[in-house]
């Protein structure tokens, strides 16, 4: 199984086949991806958060309906991207906070 990524990836985790299947489907353009709860989405996401922030050496930002999705990401982002990552949500009120993103 071949799934080159760019080095700002970082941490343990398990490249499953269907992951890396899915990956490579999804990268070219815009996509929906529908798994059960559990089976890796979001490590599908950082993998192409890593490979869009590797091209565009600039920011990226991922988008989630719900508050706690938004921190549960955020979380996997920081455990496995080697960059800055900040939480935004509509509760966002520090001064400046919404402007530095």
């Amino acid at each position: 199984m071949s799934l080159d990524l760019p080095s700002r990836l970082r941490g343990s985790f398990e490249r499953r086949e269907y992951q890396v299947k899915v990956f490579e489907e999804v990268r070219g353009g815009n996509s929906l991806v529908v798994l059960p709860t559990g089976l890796g989405k979001t490590m599908i996401a950082v993998f192409l958060v890593a490979e869009k922030m590797g091209e565009m050496q600039g920011p990226c930002l991922f988008l989630a309906p719900t508050r706690p999705l938004c921190e549960q990401h955020a979380d996997t982002l920081r455990e496995h991207l080697d960059a800055e990552v900040r939480l935004i949500t509509g509760e966002t009120h520090e001064p400046g906070e919404r402007e530095d993103a």
